[in-house]
């Protein structure tokens, strides 16, 4: 299936304020051939476990939570994501993720530590996620069931390995501790703000180049 990446401008144009709160909205996809993902939403949005509550997603789950991101409230948009979209190959499949990640500013992989084949489902995949999104879009790679060690399958190298070939955060967690998932999605807004920031001021730097190219060429001609 061929997929057609976003574009800057498009990513550029995605990221936009609440009209309401004037907060920047972020989206933020999470994918992974793995149940329990929206268990792990739930617990970073409410603060509480939902372990063994929750049913499979069908399609994908929405969720919304402000974070405070160097003296700015973002509010992240965070789109949970069917384990059979990440898992299966099929075309129906594979169309329905591509929507839900059209625009996305980040992405959450997640794969479960105890589960070596979901590590491997999740890299057979990765390729084809990537191509959906702007090569601009933030990914973190995140291993779940951290509080599981004595069943562990995938090593925590293996995981920061496979991150840091492809620029990836990396990041183990777990939702029945809660550890390290309000540092997992503080670090990306980090980032997606820092690269708001950045084209922002880019984006001033060409402006003032163009007026001042303007400028001489008036000069040039009178």
């Amino acid at each position: 299936m061929n997929v057609a990446r976003p574009s800057a401008e498009d990513l550029t144009k995605a990221l936009k304020v609440n009209p309401e709160s004037g907060n920047i909205l972020i989206k933020v996809v999470l994918c992974g051939p793995v149940s329990g993902k929206t268990t792990l939403v739930y617990r970073f949005t409410t603060g509480r476990s939902r372990a063994g509550m929750t049913p499979a997603t069908i399609g994908a789950q929405f969720f919304r939570k402000a974070v405070s991101v160097s003296g700015e409230t973002v509010e992240l948009q965070m789109w949970d994501t069917g384990a059979y979209l990440t898992a299966l190959h099929g075309l129906n499949s594979s169309k329905l993720l591509t929507v839900y990640l059209t625009k996305a500013h980040g992405v959450v992989l997640v794969y479960d530590i105890t589960h070596m084949e979901s590590f491997r489902d999740l890299r057979d995949r990765v390729k084809y996620i990537q191509k959906c999104v702007h090569e601009e879009t933030e990914f973190v790679l995140m291993g779940t069931k951290k509080d599981l060690e004595a069943g562990r399958e995938v090593s925590r190298e293996l995981g920061e390995t496979f991150a840091e070939e492809r620029g990836f955060h990396f990041f183990e967690a777990s939702a029945t501790t809660g550890e390290n998932f309000n540092e997992l999605f503080h670090c990306l807004a980090e980032q997606i703000v820092r690269k708001k920031r950045q084209s922002e001021e880019d984006g001033r730097i060409s402006l003032s180049s163009v007026r001042q190219s303007r400028n001489n060429h008036r000069s040039q001609c009178f």
